[in-house]
């Protein structure tokens, strides 16, 4: 875009940044829509500890809203599971899970899961227990310590 007369030059600058916040936001769409379409998958793979299924992925390019959603989506399914989804996007790391009822009857919480791996990852804990819990922290330069939620589970 250019711009002949300075006098423009603020006006246009608030049009770019607009512009770049909405595809912003269409790219994060997009990207939960991919995640979406790899859940099923993930469920596959997932492996069984004590009557529960438990999930656990590492997804590029989503953040905290998508991992959100995954866990909705991951709390609709029938059986008992637990699932930790992490994701990095815009140099951050965000981590969520969530436990079925079937999982929260037999003494599984979402927010230990979050509070460990955070810990685990360098980060802290944020959310609300009524909502799905998250922890962002720095973006690692190379992958977390940590590949499957299990040193995680070994309390159970």
């Amino acid at each position: 875009m250019k711009v002949i007369n300075p006098m423009e030059l603020p006006l246009h600058a608030q049009q770019m940044m607009a512009q770049l916040k909405e595809k912003d936001k269409e790219i994060e769409s997009l990207n939960a829509k991919l995640a979406q379409n790899r859940l099923d998958g993930v469920f596959q793979n997932a492996q069984e500890v004590d009557g529960v299924k438990v999930v656990f992925a590492l997804l590029s390019g989503t953040g905290s809203d998508a991992l959100r959603a995954l866990c909705d989506k991951a709390k609709e399914r029938p059986e008992a599971i637990v699932a930790v989804f992490a994701g990095v996007s815009g140099g951050k790391a965000t981590l969520a899970a969530v436990c079925s009822k079937e999982a929260q009857q037999k003494g599984l919480k979402a927010g230990v899961l979050v509070k460990e791996g955070a810990q685990l990852c360098g980060g802290s804990p944020v959310g609300r227990a009524a909502d799905v819990p998250t922890a962002p922290w720095p973006a690692p330069r190379t992958s977390p310590s940590w590949t499957t939620p299990w040193p995680l589970c070994r309390s159970w």
